[in-house]
């Protein structure tokens, strides 16, 4: 809800502890308390991370970057079979079948970004 008039107003009361981890959780993704609250109502209830490991950062924009590629060959794909009269079945089935796995692929990575991610011995 993009409402710039927002005329409820809530006031809760939490221990301390719950109070900290709310915090540090906003921080993270740089809200206002109301933003915070709105971006929770609005996305879900999730873990929210951070992510400090700069190979992981780099690793999850080098993935998006080929999902984008993928879409853009299939529409260049697409565009030729559609100039051409009668394109082969077999090409017809791979671009939909990519076109799913992308799909796929886009899903996870979106639900990866939002797992709480538990950490097991040492790195």
């Amino acid at each position: 809800m993009n409402d710039n008039k927002k005329p409820r107003q809530m006031n809760v009361r939490i221990s301390e502890s719950d109070y900290i981890k709310i915090e540090h959780q906003r921080e993270l993704i740089n809200k206002s308390q109301s933003g915070f609250i709105s971006h929770i109502v609005n996305n879900g209830i999730n873990e929210i991370i951070e992510v400090t490991n700069p190979q992981l950062r780099q690793d999850v924009s080098k993935i998006e970057n080929m999902l984008a590629s993928f879409g853009n060959n299939l529409n260049q794909i697409a565009k030729a079979l559609n100039s051409q009269s009668k394109p082969p079945m077999d090409i017809l089935e791979t671009m939909e079948r990519l076109d799913r796995n992308i799909v796929r692929l886009i899903s996870r990575l979106d639900n990866l970004k939002k797992e709480k991610l538990n950490v097991v011995g040492k790195s």
